[in-house]
């Protein structure tokens, strides 16, 4: 079927088609001024807006059916747009563009939810024609470049992608263990509407050991998944090793062993005697020990003198006249216990996070 132009709009948009009378085209004008909004589908006020609406319509059904048939679905209806000289044929194009440029590798989301999509811009579109208002899409997010933030190596950025994320309609918090949200919507830089980025080099956003997650909002409420669960990324402590045991003591060493008796004579033996002296530099004393060898007396050790650095004891004798007694004293030290080494550096140990 053939088709003329008004020249009067430089050939923007078809007038009505030849096998119209002057008549018809009168009839058809007065019908339109009676004609508003979606009372203008099905009727054949506008033959132009009348089947783009259908087609449009018989589009939609099917990628509603069929969400991953939309790039086909999409390509056919331009053409038929085209052919039937719509302008609509150059928007039905550019949803074809994004859809194929947000289901890229950039956005990663499902071929279904890109399906849906589509069919969200088709309905908006086709209010449009028909003069009427529906409101923006909501912003969804296909995927982030995290799936955590650890505090032990806090990233330099985090990326959400998705579709409609609008900065102007958009906030970013970081929320903590008792809820309480921090914003960090000035950390956040968008090159399109099909992500967002958030700056966290240098630790800009002040994450502390008690956060909990970051969330991208909309309206007071997380932004939603293409599953519907929330796109919030929980923030995470690093598991930190334990701290290293102490190094080993130096093995026990002999540092005095020797015999020594007392006599009991008329008035038997009562006597302390010490023995020892300084540790071995690195030692400390361990072990004071008294032997009896032979005799009727008794000897025991006493007490150890000074602090454990000094490994002087002192040993008491005891016997009845004419008696005495003989013992063995061995005094034995052992190395100094050095102290652990420091625990290896790890975010969050003992809940604080390193600066």
């Amino acid at each position: 079927m053939s088709r003329s132009f008004d020249k009067s709009t430089n050939g923007s948009r078809p007038a009505y088609p030849t096998r119209y009378g002057t008549a018809q085209i009168l009839v058809l004008t007065m019908l339109g001024l009676f004609c508003t909004g979606s009372q203008c589908i099905g009727n054949v006020a506008n033959p132009i807006i009348h089947n783009a609406s259908l087609e449009i319509q018989t589009t939609l059904q099917n990628i509603t059916n069929e969400p991953t048939v939309w790039l086909a679905q999409l390509q056919q209806l331009e053409e038929k747009l085209r052919v039937d000289g719509s302008n609509w044929a150059d928007d039905v194009g550019q949803i074809a563009q994004r859809a194929i440029g947000a289901a890229g590798t950039t956005v990663r989301c499902t071929v279904d939810f890109t399906g849906r999509r589509v069919a969200m811009e088709l309905q908006a579109l086709l209010a449009r024609i028909n003069g009427q208002l529906i409101p923006a899409a909501p912003p969804t997010v296909c995927t982030v470049s995290l799936e955590q933030i650890s505090l032990g190596r806090i990233p330099t950025t985090v990326t959400f992608y998705g579709y409609d994320l609008r900065p102007s309609e958009l906030s970013a918090n970081v929320v903590s263990a008792s809820g309480t949200a921090r914003p960090i919507t000035d950390l956040m830089t968008a090159a399109s509407e099909y992500a967002v980025t958030i700056n966290l080099s240098g630790n800009r956003a002040n994450l502390r050991c008690d956060d909990q997650q970051m969330a991208l909002r909309h309206e007071g409420k997380d932004v939603p998944t293409q599953t519907n669960t929330t796109s919030a990324i929980p923030i995470t402590w690093p598991i930190c090793p334990p701290s290293p045991p102490p190094p080993p003591r130096r093995p026990p060493h002999v540092l005095l062993s020797r015999p020594d008796d007392c006599g009991g004579g008329l008035t038997g033996c009562r006597t302390d005697r010490t023995y020892g002296g300084p540790c071995t530099t690195g030692y400390e004393r361990q072990e004071c020990q008294v032997i009896k060898r032979d005799g009727g007396g008794h000897c025991e050790m006493v007490r150890w003198n000074g602090d454990p650095s000094n490994c002087s004891c002192t040993v008491h004798y005891g016997a009845n006249a004419f008696d005495g007694v003989a013992c063995d004293i061995k005094i034995v030290e052992i190395g100094v216990q050095q102290p652990a080494p420091p625990p290896p550096p790890c975010a969050c140990r003992n809940g604080v996070l390193p600066q």
